[in-house]
């Protein structure tokens, strides 16, 4: 009881930074359009395209710059201080303000891009330029992925699985799955952080079945082994493709909501007037906090459909039943979650819904 106890403050305390650092952006973007002085567009008839596009991107890149900044309190408490203060991580302050640094930076190029990208959709094609938005939303995961698995190789796809018996075994298995060409990788987390996880990735071309060395260390070889199962399902599945299709569409509906926006303001430039921008933002934000439930209820669907490939594969009840309880114990997973709660912060189903046979209430 003192470990659910615990592990329920420590996620309501998370779902409560995370609250906080949406709504400071949202008030970041709202001064910025309603009280803050609006960044004037390129004067004059005579302003050619570049120039245009160079004041949004200029406009994009400082109001981005205060907003992601605007994210570092709540995501300092969350992720740096309250992860450490309940055991989760070891990873010391400085090294994950570093980190989020190289995030941050990342994120505000990236955007920057987007702005200007959809800017140009919306001068090629006005009426259709949002759904274009969500077509390259769904393209760009792969192609930024791809750089920064060049840029920083191993960091997120790992080495591959030391030679050994559990790796003869899960070899033996993924060809039982008919899978022989997915790789098995162990990522090296433990330095950082105590809580178990694995993945599927793609590595120019290659499927990888990433597993942190927490997993590897922390579980028996049967429980490795039905997590195995459960990550090869998303290849089966093509789980990974299906998501994309539905970001897209979720990108393209919130982009939709800006268009609205600023037909609403009154905007018939050809160019998005960097004036505009927070506005544009804030509404493309506020439909795609709206929808999130939704793309939430996708992924833990997918999530209980490996759950049941891994099982019809492994026929090992007792070891899945095992890892769910387990993982979710040493990562302080909510016992049973709130109703609200699953719909509005969970990827994955609740660890009392994933358990075979499993009869717990989700409240």
């Amino acid at each position: 009881m003192a470990n659910e106890d615990k592990a329920t403050r420590y996620q309501r305390l998370r779902r409560r930074a995370t609250v906080a650092g949406v709504a400071a952006v949202a008030l970041v973007l709202s001064l910025a359009q309603f009280v803050g002085p609006p960044v004037s567009m390129v004067p004059g008839e005579a302003a050619g395209l570049p120039s245009q596009l160079s004041a949004l991107a200029l406009a994009a890149f400082s109001l981005l710059v205060v907003a992601v900044g605007a994210t570092f309190p709540s995501a300092f408490y969350r992720d740096a201080l309250l992860t450490r203060h309940y055991g989760l991580s070891r990873e010391p302050p400085a090294a994950w303000v570093k980190g989020w640094g190289k995030h941050a930076v990342a994120t505000v190029c990236i955007g920057t891009v987007s702005v200007v990208a959809c800017a140009l959709a919306r001068w090629l094609i006005p009426q259709w330029w949002w759904a274009l938005g969500g077509v390259g939303a769904a393209v760009a995961p792969f192609a930024i992925g791809r750089l920064l698995r060049a840029a920083w190789r191993g960091e997120s796809t790992g080495t591959p699985l030391g030679k050994g018996a559990l790796r003869d075994r899960l070899t033996q298995f993924t060809a039982k799955a008919g899978l022989p060409g997915v790789g098995l990788y162990e990522t090296h987390v433990g330095g950082r952080t105590r809580m178990a996880s694995a993945a599927v990735v793609s590595v120019g071309g290659e499927r990888r079945v990433v597993l942190s060395d927490t997993l590897l260390a922390d579980h028996t070889d049967e429980e490795v082994e039905v997590v195995v199962a459960h990550e090869l399902a998303h290849v089966v599945h093509h789980d990974v493709v299906a998501f994309q299709v539905a970001l897209a569409l979720h990108v393209s509906v919130s982009l939709f909501g800006a268009d609205a926006a600023l037909r609403w303001a009154g905007s018939q430039a050809a160019i998005l007037p960097p004036g505009l921008l927070p506005l544009a933002l804030l509404a493309t934000g506020t439909v795609f906090v709206v929808l999130r439930p939704l793309m939430l209820a996708v992924s833990r669907h997918q999530e209980r459909l490996a759950d049941r490939y891994a099982l019809t594969l492994t026929h090992n009840t007792a070891a899945l039943t095992s890892v769910l309880r387990r993982m979710a114990a040493n990562n302080l997973a909510e016992p049973v979650p709130s109703r609200l709660a699953i719909w509005w912060f969970h990827s994955h189903p609740a660890a009392s819904d994933r358990m075979p046979g499993s009869d717990l209430p989700t409240r």
